[in-house]
């Protein structure tokens, strides 16, 4: 019957020939396709019908031919008899094999009830026909090649069974490696192509056992990968590399062990290879952007793809090659020695930014092959003129940044030895080739490009240090641990320090930058590094420096104060004095304009983190700038001066910081350097045609309070003089007291053996105040020192300055007695007590009393004022005049409040409200003195005052006519009430 409408087919006219074409397709069912089968010449034409059809099925309009013959002939016994016989023509066999490939990718897939076909096909194949098959494969014919390879890929994809069959029967040999070089050069599907389909399918379908097996073998996957991998189409790159992700990658069944005898330092190579990608886009992507140029989103397509494969491959603990080592490679392990030879593999690390980003990530999750890493790379690190180094040394900075800035060793859950807990966490802040050597060489190269990395990077690795030694330092940490106690980690900071001091430069070849910059930019030759550690010119540029040269100082300034934080043994052991450059941001005339605020800022920052014995604050220096006939000028002076004179903000706080710090670290304002901000403030409020005046006054006496003879050039004065003097007012204010309530000698000596016994550690302080002061004994309370320090010893040294200044100053320079007077005042409303004070202030203008001279208008108004607070038996004749608690009753006090509050700003109200409080005390032990509506209205208003007060600083911004709080007495010295005129 088929013969026959063969025939008819043949006859029929070219203009039925379509139609005579459908009716016979249409015809082709399974059992014609049998029966073409069994007939020798028609078989080779019932095959090609049938491959034919099978391409098109499923299919609505179509018979399932497949389904069909599958149903008659189970075993397709009547194909596999065409293969019997002595000589098969690959042509034949190539049809034969495509046949059965049709049936098993049907039963594989929607035809999957007749799984129990597909298994016996394959058996069937396995145990009759697999020698034939492996023998094709040395076939010269391409296309029959691929045909083999992909009836053997249906064979396997019938499930775990039969990829498990086919995979123990096939011979794998070397020769078979060639198949993965055979490739088409015009991009066509290979033989390669097939070669790895049938390798892929077996990790798809095989069960874990199977996939085990398979990688095992070294002479399959790895031939495949390691031959043209870079070549391949981006559809198999993207199928090869999901494939193993998946079956191999992330599956639990395979065992971190059978990875990394598969993933071998090679194979990794070889699949790196993918980031220089320049196969064949025949796949399209979804990046539009990139539609014009599809070569260019091919090669980004791959490359995202590789990288993301071999991130989860090297860095995934859960997933990847990477074993944790909680040594950090100090315990002498092999370690992750596979990781480690493919990291050094990489050359493009520096160039491709993808590649970069693999070598960071897999040294943070593997630090263990950090060391490793640096030893054996092919980067030079050594410093030199060379694009290359630099890219090398922004690569070490990547690797370490992407370390945790505190180190995880400290997260070790068992007692590590110190030694062994300091190389540990070396591991991870210190790279292996970053030494001395290589530091000096790099500041000291004659290139700024390389001066400036080589700084910038000893920063960047300071600063990592100073966070694991800030961690160290926290003592919650360590209180509830149970492996280290704050005094193990204050051991460990040591050794850690001192490990970092051994590969860093000496402070003196710092310094030495700094000066070879300066007198570069000046053009002067360089001097000797070591004398400028201890003799450096002043660097005083007449104009503005080169961009270079400003950061290059900047970052010099900045590896300064982390010298201090991190390495401090180092800043201690040089003998450069660093007030000198303080000196090149000021002169006498203020902060010098060609110097950029970055250094400025740089230069107070170091200032204020240095101990203050590396800055001679109050000697005269050789080389300073002054004005002619001005005289020289300390550097405590100049400081002052860059106080007043600048216009930023923050050069501004950071100047007031350094002003405390330097007068408090002197030991003589040990507690009471808060009344120094008194001083500064008021300082700040003078016009600047007057600052000058009262800055020399402040600095003369400044200098002769807290210097010591050796050390002061022109004022040569005992600095415990006026410590010792407001004690003996101290003193004298708790006698009188005694007296005047009837109290006897013994009674009153109890707070006076108090303050003898905090003189002593005072004492103990100022000899000290050269290095580091040790705790003494039990901390003092708050009403200790408020008692036994009640104003700082800068009263008396001022005041008795005073006196001593000439007559002209009452008219030339009368800003200086005025300035006195309104700190002076300020000073008398933070006591608590102000009877010491007022017998100061007392003691001082009897001698003024005694002088020929007419005292200053000032000292008259505070002289008034302050009397108010004296005992009616200590005060002299002078002094008769106060207006007492009735003048807060007056509708005037209430105006000038007003007027005083609106011009207040926030910064004066603590010193207000102490006022007020001082009033109301003054107002409560006078009580008795006063008629009781005088009195109770006095603390009425007072109360009232203060409670404004609250309100306005609780809400700043509301303007209201309620609130009521005293004011500074700035501008005026007399008693309250009381109005100039």
């Amino acid at each position: 019957m088929g013969k026959k409408r063969s025939s008819e087919d043949v006859d029929e006219s070219n203009t039925h020939a379509k139609k005579g074409k459908v009716s016979e397709t249409a015809e082709f069912n399974g059992t014609v396709f049998k029966a073409m089968l069994k007939e020798p010449t028609k078989a080779m034409k019932g095959l090609e019908t049938f491959i034919t059809t099978a391409k098109k099925l499923p299919c609505s309009d179509l018979y399932d031919v497949v389904e069909g013959y599958i149903k008659i002939s189970m075993e397709c016994s009547e194909i596999f008899k065409l293969l019997e016989g002595d000589k098969q023509k690959e042509s034949e066999m190539m049809v034969i094999f495509q046949s059965l490939e049709m049936i098993l990718l049907r039963t594989a897939s929607d035809l999957s009830h007749f799984s129990m076909v597909g298994s016996t096909i394959v058996k069937k194949a396995v145990s009759s026909i697999m020698k034939l098959i492996q023998t094709s494969l040395h076939s010269e014919n391409h296309r029959f090649v691929r045909q083999c390879l992909s009836f053997l890929s249906a064979m396997v994809s019938q499930g775990a069974d039969t990829a498990r069959e086919v995979f123990s029967h096939f011979h794998f040999t070397k020769g078979l490696s060639a198949l993965a070089k055979r490739k088409d050069k015009m991009g066509r599907p290979d033989v390669r192509m097939a070669y790895i389909q049938f390798a892929l399918s077996i990790l798809v379908s095989g069960d874990n056992a199977t996939i085990g097996q398979l990688l095992e073998m070294k002479d399959f996957l790895p031939d495949i990968l390691s031959s043209g991998l870079k070549e391949d189409r981006l559809s198999i790159v993207n199928l090869i590399l999901s494939t193993l992700q998946t079956k191999v990658v992330q599956s639990k069944a395979i065992s971190k062990t059978q990875k990394v005898r598969f993933f071998t330092p090679s194979l990794l190579a070889q699949i790196a290879s993918l980031y220089r990608w320049n196969g064949i886009v025949d796949a399209s992507t979804d990046d539009s952007k990139m539609a014009e140029n599809a070569e260019e989103a091919g090669k980004m397509v791959v490359r995202e793809l590789v990288h993301n494969f071999l991130l989860d491959l090297c860095c995934s603990r859960k997933h990847g090659i990477s074993f944790y080592d909680p040594s950090f490679g100090t315990a002498g392990r092999a370690g992750n020695i596979v990781l480690l030879q493919f990291v050094v593999g990489l050359k493009q690390a520096t160039e491709d930014d993808l590649v970069s980003d693999l070598v960071v990530n897999i040294l943070r999750v593997s630090p263990d092959v950090l060391p490793r890493f640096f030893k054996e790379t092919q980067y030079s690190f050594t410093p030199r003129l060379k694009s290359a180094w630099t890219d090398n040394i922004t690569l070490l900075k990547k690797i370490y940044e992407s370390q945790p800035e505190v180190s995880k060793a400290f997260q070790t859950r068992e007692v590590v030895p110190l030694p062994r807990l300091l190389s540990m966490v070396l591991v991870t802040s210190l790279p292996p080739v970053c030494n001395k050597a290589f530091f000096t060489q790099g500041i000291n190269f004659t290139n700024a490009v390389v001066q400036h990395t080589t700084l910038s990077l000893m920063s960047f690795l300071l600063k990592r240090a100073q966070r694991n030694i800030e961690f160290c330092l926290d003592r919650s940490v360590w209180l509830g641990s149970d492996l280290y106690t704050p005094a193990n980690m204050e051991d460990f900071i040591q050794q850690y320090s001192e490990a970092l001091g051994k590969v860093l430069p000496d402070m003196t070849s710092i310094v030495s930058k700094w000066q070879s910059l300066t007198k570069k930019e000046k053009g002067a030759n360089e001097g000797d590094a070591k004398e400028a550690a201890t003799k450096v010119e002043q660097p005083g540029p007449p104009g503005p420096e080169s961009p270079e040269v400003i950061l290059l100082k900047a970052l010099i300034l900045q590896v300064m104060c982390l010298y201090q934080k991190v390495v401090p043994h180092l800043v201690s052991q040089s003998r450069f004095d660093f007030s000198k450059l303080l000196k090149g941001i000021v002169s006498e005339k203020g902060m010098r304009e060609e110097v950029p605020p970055v250094l400025q800022h740089h230069i107070l920052q170091l200032a204020l983190d240095l101990p203050a014995s590396k800055f001679s604050w109050f000697r005269v220096q050789d080389h300073v700038e002054t004005e002619a006939g001005s005289g020289e000028k300390s550097v405590f002076f100049l400081l002052l001066k860059m106080f007043v004179s600048s216009n930023n903000s923050h050069l501004k706080i950071s100047t007031r910081k350094l002003v405390v710090k330097v007068l408090k670290d002197s030991g003589v304002f040990e507690y009471t350097w808060s009344e120094l901000e008194l001083w500064l403030n008021h300082l700040l409020k003078l016009e600047p045609d007057q600052q000058d005046t009262v800055i020399h006054f402040l600095e003369r006496v400044l200098v002769c309070l807290v210097c010591n003879p050796v050390v002061l050039v022109c004022l040569v004065c005992n600095p415990y003089t006026y410590t010792d003097k407001v004690a003996s007012l101290v003193q004298d204010a708790a006698f009188l007291q005694a007296n005047l309530s009837g109290q006897d000698g013994d009674t009153a000596s109890i707070p006076i053996s108090h303050i003898d016994d905090v003189l002593d550690m005072v004492d103990v302080i100022m000899e000290g105040s050269e290095g580091e002061t040790e705790e003494l004994g039990p901390a003092l309370s708050d009403d200790l020192i408020l008692q036994t320090f009640p104003f700082s010893a800068v009263v008396p040294a001022v005041l008795e300055a005073r006196n001593k200044l000439p007559a002209t100053y009452r008219t030339e320079k009368g800003v200086v007695y005025d300035y006195m007077a309104t700190v002076l005042c300020d000073v008398l409303h933070c006591q608590r007590d102000p009877l010491p004070l007022s017998l100061a202030l007392l003691q001082y203008d009897k001698e003024l009393d005694s002088s020929e001279d007419p005292p200053h208008p000032s000292i008259i108004h505070l002289h008034h004022y302050y009397t108010t607070w004296l005992p009616q038996q200590a005060r002299e004749h002078l002094t008769t005049y106060s207006q007492g608690a009735s003048a807060l009753l007056e509708d005037s006090f209430r105006r000038r409040l007003e007027e005083r509050l609106a011009a207040m700003a926030m910064a004066e109200y603590p010193v207000a409200a102490k006022q007020i409080l001082l009033y109301i005390k003054t107002t409560v032990d006078n009580f008795s003195m006063l008629s009781i509506d005088t009195g109770l209205l006095a603390l009425n208003v007072l109360m009232g005052v203060l409670q404004g007060l609250v309100l306005r600083l609780q809400s700043p911004q509301e303007q209201t006519e309620a609130t009521e709080v005293e004011p500074v007495v700035a501008a005026e010295t007399e008693p309250v009430g009381r109005s100039r005129d």
